[in-house]
């Protein structure tokens, strides 16, 4: 009977140690390393590029978790979908076919990149590490800092100067090549609203999709066009969604009609205040809106789907 409920115990168990299988493996010693790289990516610069190739085929990743922010408060100048193509045509260039089944797009979830996260790693049996500039670093509560657990990626940015970062086991600092500038990406687009490509910061591959689709164009034509168009799609959107004392969402000179139309959905669920599984109901309700009325599939090509 001891023997029986024993073996009932550990069969229980063996999920939990299965999920911290790596809890106290070192980074050198470890084999199959996943990392989780959350970002904006609204253009993708050549260190967000660098940052994943060097994981890749410098550090021995064999999974990075790409993952487009999408929640608030911050309004995007690009949509989901034009900056998932922006980011798959900048590693497209850069890393090998083989090299991209090591690469997986992930969208944020409505409950946020820490749940997400951690579904992730219960799905792995391992834990991640998490990849934050030395600026996101800076800005962790101090229990995240001395945590010996999580494990990390820190890479330093060289415009913050000399920065003193714990030396341990679960943590490791890269400095990947083409981190050298830190050009950011609201720089590169305040260039192209001016009708420049800044390239070099801005990889190749990102400008071609870019000039393409003619994203984050600015002029004052094209501002007093686009304002126009805009209102009346704030106009079709209150009507068609029933929302009559809402108010229109801030519109930023330079941003996608689509990405404008994603802020409506998003600027909704906060005013209405609706849970996670309202909120995944709303923007599937909305998504054909917010492609101006046209079947969509791009969420279903993205693992662990935003809705």
């Amino acid at each position: 009977m001891r023997i029986l409920i024993l073996s009932v115990l550990l069969s229980l168990c063996a999920p939990v140690f299965a999920e911290w299988s790596n809890l106290n493996t070192p980074y050198s010693e470890e084999a199959d390393k996943a990392a989780f790289y959350p970002g904006s990516f609204d253009p993708p610069t050549r260190s967000h590029l660098a940052t994943v190739v060097s994981l890749i085929t410098e550090y021995d990743f064999a999974k990075v978790y790409v993952v487009l922010n999408t929640r608030g408060p911050k309004n995007y100048m690009a949509s989901m979908d034009e900056r998932l193509a922006m980011m798959k045509a900048g590693l497209s260039d850069l890393l090998t076919e083989e090299q991209m089944k090591s690469v997986e797009f992930v969208l944020e979830p409505v409950d946020g990149k820490e749940p997400l996260k951690f579904r992730i790693q219960k799905k792995i049996g391992k834990l991640l590490y998490g990849v934050t500039g030395g600026d996101g670093w800076e800005l962790l509560p101090q229990s995240a800092k001395d945590d010996t657990v999580r494990k990390w990626i820190i890479m330093p940015r060289p415009e913050l100067g000399e920065v003193d970062f714990p030396q341990r086991d679960n943590i490791l600092i890269m400095t990947p090549k083409g981190m050298e500038d830190g050009t950011s990406s609201s720089f590169i687009r305040k260039e192209i609203a001016k009708g420049n490509y800044p390239l070099g910061p801005l990889p190749v591959a990102v400008a071609d999709v870019i000039k393409k689709n003619e994203w984050y164009k600015d002029s004052p034509e094209q501002r007093a066009f686009n304002e126009v168009l805009y209102e009346k799609d704030w106009q079709d959107y209150r009507v068609q969604f029933d929302l009559p004392n809402m108010e229109m969402p801030e519109f930023k000179e330079g941003q996608t009609r689509t990405a404008w139309r994603e802020n409506f959905v998003r600027k909704t669920v906060e005013y209405l205040s609706l849970e996670k599984s309202q909120a995944r109901i709303y923007w599937l309700k909305a998504k054909s809106y917010i492609k101006g009325h046209s079947i969509t599939t791009c969420f279903k090509k993205v693992s662990f789907n935003f809705f």
